[in-house]
């Protein structure tokens, strides 16, 4: 039986690599984990916050979508929008499920993310 999601993948342009590794390193403050040496070629890099991981692979035909998303818990959320906002990025308040506190962007790449409040 599956127990857990060990990573999941994003895709990005080679082009996007800075702008997407500021983004979860600095805004998500996120941590790099160093990627195998033998995948380290294609591009991309890892990221990880407590037990989750991010893969961010190349794919130069990469097209964002408006609705597939990644849903990341927060235990600040407010000054977590706040940070959002002082960098000019975009934070879209969604009221639609009453008890969850939660609001929507997109990373560089154009990755659509819901950041959401996990209440202790």
């Amino acid at each position: 039986m599956i127990k857990t999601v060990d990573h999941v993948q994003l895709s990005m342009r080679a082009d996007d690599t800075d702008a997407m590794r500021d983004f979860y390193l600095d805004v998500l403050a996120m941590i790099e984990v160093e990627k195998p040496h033998a995948l380290k070629a294609r591009g991309g890099f890892w990221v990880k916050a407590g037990m989750m991981n991010i893969h961010f692979g190349v794919d130069d035909s990469f097209v964002a979508q408006k609705k597939p998303h990644i849903a990341l818990g927060t235990d600040d959320l407010d000054n977590l929008a706040a940070r959002f906002e002082q960098r000019n990025l975009a934070v879209t308040w969604d009221t639609k499920i009453p008890d969850i506190r939660r609001f929507f962007s997109v990373d560089p790449a154009g990755n659509r993310i819901e950041l959401m409040e996990v209440r202790q």
